[in-house]
């Protein structure tokens, strides 16, 4: 399908496009949104109506950002859901089709739209392609089962030591690639964490609270306590006007130098 967008900025017009030809067949011819464009497009609705491909299976993760949340939510399953357009309210309309993936464990959130946009694009052609008798099947959706998936916003990736297990610190990260690092605070100062994975804890650990911090040598990495005496590791620290460092720098210029009653991320 040819996709070929016009978008007008005051007097200047800004051509933005999928794919694009200048000889038939053109199968999108504009999609417009001055006085002269609404008549049309009001008579395509009227026949047609409006499609929505959302990645999730509503009304699970209703909202702008479905596939953050189903990671950091620990989800095993997600999909796409082919739905019909609502005025004025997103991602409340009748199901045409839906189709259900795996989450894998390691994945993290832009493989996962990655995945969900290939399965969503063939999922809507084939709508498209039996597109009356899909219409005539469309369903409500469930009155049970919704979840909100908002916005992310930066308190989105802050840690919380006591609430969050390794898990789930290990979730957050996954679900942020491309967006933003988890983040915590040593002695007052931000610190953002990469390379976060499960870790077991080790028993010099278990009289601590969580947040509390050792450096593994023999792995080259830091082992953080987390809620339920459960562990993560991570290998690279960025604290608040430094370079991004290893966990070995970061024993050697922080973590050594500090009292035990100080080796707390919060």
């Amino acid at each position: 399908m040819n996709m070929c967008f016009l978008l007008r900025f005051n007097t200047f017009l800004i051509k933005r496009c999928y794919s694009s030809t200048s000889k038939p067949p053109w199968n999108v011819l504009f999609f417009g949104s001055d006085n002269f464009s609404i008549s049309s497009l009001k008579a395509l609705y009227n026949e047609f109506g409006i499609l929505n491909v959302h990645p999730s299976i509503l009304p699970r993760w209703r909202g702008a950002a479905p596939t953050v949340h189903a990671i950091a939510n620990g989800d095993n399953v997600t999909g796409v859901s082919i739905i019909r357009i609502k005025p004025k309210v997103f991602d409340i309309g009748d199901i045409i089709e839906q189709q259900s993936v795996i989450i894998d464990d390691n994945i993290n959130v832009v493989e996962l739209n990655e995945k969900l946009g290939n399965l969503g694009a063939d999922r809507l052609l084939h709508t498209l392609n039996h597109l009356e008798n899909n219409l005539n099947k469309a369903v409500p959706q469930p009155i049970n089962g919704i979840k909100l998936a908002p916005k992310i916003n930066h308190e989105f990736a802050r840690i919380d030591w006591n609430k969050k297990n390794a898990k789930e610190v290990y979730n957050l990260e996954r679900s942020l690639v491309g967006f933003l690092l988890p983040f915590t605070t040593w002695n007052g100062n931000t610190v953002k964490l990469q390379g976060i994975k499960e870790a077991k804890c080790d028993t010099s650990l278990q009289d601590y609270n969580p947040g509390f911090i050792i450096y593994d040598k023999k792995n080259k990495v830091i082992i953080v306590l987390c809620a339920n005496k459960t562990c993560v590791s991570v290998s690279k620290i960025k604290v608040w006007k430094k370079e991004v460092m290893s966990a070995t720098d970061f024993n050697n210029g922080f973590l050594k130098k500090a009292t035990v009653a100080k080796r707390y991320f919060k």
